[in-house]
């Protein structure tokens, strides 16, 4: 009945009483925690054993010690205690009556719990296979003889209550797990009804199989076919004459439906028959020579550089959900001139995939067409897109690197001209104090928007602080929260703050996260009025490459990059996740599995309609530079199997965005295209519908869609459109619908059925390695009788085209680009044959080897060969530059094919070249400082900064044109524009000493930003010096002849 913690564990003295209703209360004493005193405590049970309410104090609240005496039921039938206390210092005896009221027996439920149906059999005539009845309920309880109205999902239909039990059960009849039942065979839904007080009652309906009408006709069957190869087959029908012949081959034709077919020699295309069954249905059957389906991602941006003159790429993609359905995407946009010319595109997708706006996209910049990059969105819940994007381009030398903005509705059509959110002021120096960079933003339920960033400050060092604004709907500030101004959320003067992300969250409020002197990540959460309403260290003792906040329901996910942690091989990508008020829920997981070969970077998450979310990333793991995505529910639990995204040649990405109604799409930046410039990438984009690892149910749209099943027994439906359908792992459903269909054999024991329209099944190998076995009914099971079984049992109905892959000839090695991981300038970049062949395969199973690896551009470096498979790029001497290219050679013993490599060299800043020498010099003069400093790299593309501290309060520094006096609180100053062979320090009046002083010398890399410094120190010795006495007083006087001098002159006074 009770256990008590504590110090003072003890119950003494209980009594028990039973009340007329055969319940009973148990009382006992029980020493507080603390061992200040006793209370009496009771707890109602029933006949059973069971709780009756929780337990309570018995006693009429008194301190001190209370012992119980006594406990009975009295005539009434009320409880009467007694117990002895001695608080306020007396020793008395209380008592108090207790009531309870009666227990009634629970509800008892009858009626009609069970009920048929038929497959194909509608009772009504309505097109709805249905079944219908009433349950009863009696309740001693007053007001509770109700059900609780619902209705309920079962595996084969649902089940809809009402509050007096009446109950209807509609089938879904078009489940192929139905129409599969013959005469003699049943299902079974169960549902669990419930009344108003809590008693239940199992419902159920049970589906009686009946047979289908049969179909003659089998299925029409495509063999892909190298030239001249002899292929046989059987049609899944017999009884059946030959209508029609080939054209192109020769075709041997039986009437149990075997065939064999031998196109001409050299005959490319496709060839056919037809025939006609028993009941005189014609069915034509098409073979297809030499060719091969092989569905590919769709090219949301195509970039051509033959109009521009020079390079033309896409870069830094954003991608957001509209509500509704459909996808907007931002993208910057390169075209001519090298690091020219960027510009921030808008694109929105509908439902189906269909642009609203130019191929091209539209332009959202306006002043300036130059240097707008590093974009981001968010769409409302009204429809209006906000874009944001740091302007690095304006009248200013150097540019002041503005943070601009710009509102659209969901049809593209401006709703604003752009703003500035956050206005920078740079300094002539080069210093780029106060520029701002790093935008984010995000919409609030009630359609205003906040805006993040992160704004560098002028302080000692320069650190960056995080800052906010909020605006309303239409894009003017808010007044109300903030001031409608700039706000600095994350202080500079507490150290320095980047990569600031914001999310909204469904309390109204929104949360930002940011990371903190390179070493942890912090956030803050905010009301919708923006107070403070938590703060949190996410994160110590990581340097978080990437950063990202994600909200989902009722909290949020935030996510980075970090080479130290779980993941075994460079950089990981890791998550937490919270709760809207700030407390947590998921501690530190790693969301790649920790064992790929390379950086997993560029994370980027979505919430799924389930309270989920999925995280996608770019993977170098071996297998090329590629795309993958890892579902998780809402409590950070994995959900199947990681998804690639996208397998080779991915050079940015990918972003995800799932809507409401169950569609995801991921997009990454590629140079995919056969013959195409390197660096002229385009935006490729897949769209799935909410496939996880579990057991899903994915309906596609009347438009062509793309349906990934992935783990689990899935049902795949395409309904309309050209349909491309891989049911993945498990026991799947896979319906076509209406269209020209292609859909996978896949693991697993699947049901496949093309439906309407000219259907291809494709299969992983030869005719060859597979078993037809006719079932009749228009079905045809194929068994893959390799090892393993990778295409597993598959039932087909409706499946006119079975494509197999029946080539003999040598296969040519498939090899796919690769993208190396970043590297430093001025670094080896290690190159091995296991990551050059991590995304090669040969069809044929002929080993690959690399046979060279060579440079493009000789004057980007050297090659050399250091045996064992591995060579080693060295770039020239203090080179960077984006996506440098390499070539490398796969042999597989017949025929070589050549592929690309691709490595960023990163720029790095040298640390400055600085030479000081020790000065010593007598007090009151002016001593000459000697020190210089230096750019080690002198190809222009760095700036230096070079600044004095440690002048100690009065001393004078200068350099004939240029002065500075140091005081008690500034001791520091940047001398990068003074003499420094002119330089002088001139302590105050009469001062001897030694004193440091620290000259630091800090060099940027103008195209990332990368600093590196040199700090040298430097010792003034001020030696004293005897400076001349000055004899003053009285140097004048007289004395008096016979008058004694009493000798008190001073001859030093004054």
């Amino acid at each position: 009945i009770s256990g008590v913690g504590g110090a003072y564990p003890w119950h003494v003295t209980s009594e028990l009483v039973v009340l007329p209703d055969d319940t009973f209360v148990v009382f006992w004493e029980q020493a507080d925690s603390d061992g200040t005193g006793t209370n009496i405590y009771g707890q109602r049970v029933d006949a059973n054993g069971d709780f009756i309410g929780q337990a309570f104090v018995a006693h009429n609240n008194l301190a001190g010690e209370q012992s119980l005496a006594s406990a009975d039921v009295n005539a009434e039938g009320n409880v009467v205690i007694a117990w002895h206390t001695n608080a306020g210092g007396d020793n008395d005896i209380q008592s108090k009556t207790l009531t309870f009221s009666p227990e009634l027996p629970d509800a008892t439920i009858s009626g009609t719990d069970a009920g048929s149906v038929t497959e194909d059999v509608d009772p009504n005539g309505d097109g709805i296979i249905e079944v219908s009845a009433q349950l009863t309920i009696v309740d001693p309880d007053n007001g509770e003889d109700t059900f609780v109205a619902e209705t309920l999902v079962g595996d084969y239909g649902t089940l809809t209550i009402d509050a007096s039990g009446n109950w209807t059960y509609l089938a879904d009849n078009s489940q192929s797990a139905i129409q599969l039942l013959n005469t003699g065979e049943n299902l079974q839904d169960i549902f669990t009804v419930q009344s108003v007080d809590g008693t239940t009652k199992d419902v159920t309906v049970t589906i009686e199989g009946a047979n289908s009408p049969a179909t003659a006709a089998g299925p029409h069957v495509v063999q892909l076919l190298s030239s001249g190869a002899v292929t046989d087959f059987s049609l899944g029908v017999d009884n059946i004459s030959l209508v029609s012949g080939v054209t192109n081959g020769i075709l041997t034709f039986s009437g149990d439906g075997t065939i064999s077919y031998t196109p001409n020699t050299g005959y490319v295309g496709t060839d056919g028959f037809s025939y006609m069954d028993i009941d005189g249905a014609v069915t034509e059957v098409a073979i297809t020579v030499g060719e091969e389906y092989e569905p590919a991602d769709t090219m949301l941006v195509d970039v051509d550089p033959s109009s521009s003159g020079g390079w033309e790429y896409t870069m830094q993609p954003g991608l957001e959900a509209m509500p509704g359905g459909g996808f907007a995407l931002i993208w910057s946009y390169q075209h001519g001139a090298i690091n020219a010319h960027r510009e921030i595109h808008l694109q929105i997708f509908d439902v189906s995939g269909a642009r609203l706006l130019p191929d091209e996209g539209i332009r959202v910049n306006q002043t300036y067409a130059e240097d707008q990059w590093y974009g981001a969105l968010s769409v409302g819940d009204n429809g209006n897109i906000v874009i944001v994007w740091q302007n690095a381009v304006d009248n200013d030398s150097p540019p002041d690197y503005d943070i601009m903005a710009r509102v659209y509705d969901a049809s593209g059509q401006a709703l604003t001209n752009e703003f500035v959110v956050a206005q920078g002021d740079a300094e002539s120096d080069l210093s780029h104090i106060n520029t701002n960079t790093n935008a984010d933003v995000t919409h609030l339920s009630d359609d205003r928007f906040v805006v993040v960033g992160q704004n560098k400050s002028a302080q000692a060092g320069h650190p960056w602080g995080v800052w906010v604004r909020v605006y309303e709907a239409d894009g003017t500030p808010d007044s109300n929260t903030f001031g409608g101004v700039k706000t600095t959320i994350f202080d500079p003067t507490d150290g320095s703050y980047g990569l600031p992300d914001v999310a909204q969250l469904d309390d109204g409020g929104f949360v930002v996260v940011a990371t903190e002197n390179g070493s942890a990540i912090v956030s803050k959460t905010f009301a919708a009025d923006g107070t403070l309403e938590s703060s949190d260290t996410v994160e110590t003792g990581t340097a978080a490459g990437e950063l990202q906040v994600l909200a989902i329901d009722d909290g949020y996910v935030v996510i980075w990059t970090s080479a130290t942690g779980a993941d075994a091989d460079g950089y990981g990508v890791y998550a937490k996740v919270y709760n809207d008020d700030g407390t947590l829920r998921v501690d530190t997981f790693l969301v790649n599995a920790g064992d790929e070969v390379g950086n997993q970077a560029a994370p980027d998450g979505t919430a799924t309609s389930d309270g989920g979310f999925i995280i996608g990333w770019h993977s170098n793991d071996g297998t090329d530079a590629g795309a993958y995505a890892q579902q998780f529910d809402a409590n950070g639990q994995v959900a199947g199997d990681a998804v690639e995204l996208a397998p080779n040649n991915v050079f940015q990405g990918p972003q995800l965005a799932a809507g409401d109604d169950g569609q995801i799409m991921a997009v990454t930046i590629s140079d995919n295209r056969p013959g195409q410039r390197f660096d002229d990438r385009d935006i490729y984009g897949t769209v799935y519908y909410g496939a996880s690892g579990l057991n899903d149910w994915l309906e596609g749209s009347v438009s062509a869609n793309y349906l990934v099943g992935l783990a689990g027994d899935d049902m795949l439906i395409g309904l309309g459109g050209n349909d491309t359908l891989n049911p993945g792992q498990g026991d799947d459903t896979a319906l076509g619908g209406s269209g020209t269909d292609h859909i996978h054999a896949s693991s697993g024991d699947d049901y496949i059925d093309g439906g309407d329209g000219p259907d291809s099944i494709i299969f992983t190998g030869a005719s060859t390695d597979y078993q037809s076995t006719d079932l009749g009914n228009g079905r045809t099971r194929i068994e893959d009788l390799r090892a393993g079984s990778p295409d597993g049992t598959d039932t087909i109905e409706s499946g006119e085209h079975l494509v197999f892959t029946d080539f003999t000839t040598n296969v040519a090695p498939l090899v796919a680009d690769v993208i190396l991981p970043s590297a430093n300038e001025d670094t080896v970049v290690v190159i091995d044959e296991a990551t050059l062949l991590a995304g090669a395969s040969d069809d044929d199973g002929d080993p690959l080897s690399v046979t060279s690896v060579s440079l493009v551009n000789s004057a980007q470096g050297t090659v050399a060969y250091m045996g064992g498979g591995v060579w080693h790029y060295t770039p020239a001497s203090h080179m960077h530059a984006d996506a440098v290219q390499l070539t490398f050679t796969v042999n597989d013993g017949y025929e070589d094919v050549v592929a690309a490599i691709s490595v960023d060299i990163n720029a790095v800043a040298d640390a400055p070249d600085v030479t000081t020498a020790n000065v010593s010099g007598d007090e009151d003069t002016s001593l000459s400082l000697n020190l210089s400093a230096a750019l080690v790299d002198q190809d222009g593309s760095e700036s230096m900064i070079l600044e004095l501290a440690g002048v100690p309060e009065g001393h004078l520094v200068s350099d004939g044109t240029n002065s500075f006096v140091a005081t008690a609180s500034v001791s520091f100053i940047d001398i990068t524009s003074w003499s420094l062979s002119s330089m002088t320090i001139t302590s105050p009046e009469n001062y001897n000493g030694t004193f440091d002083l620290t000259v630091t010398a800090t060099s940027t890399e103008a195209s990332n930003g990368h600093e590196a410094s040199t700090v040298q120190t430097l010792t003034v010795d001020v030696l004293p010096v005897n400076d001349t006495a000055i004899i003053g007083g009285d140097v004048v006087g007289s004395v008096t002849e016979d008058v004694a001098v009493d000798g008190s002159g001073d001859l030093v006074a004054g």
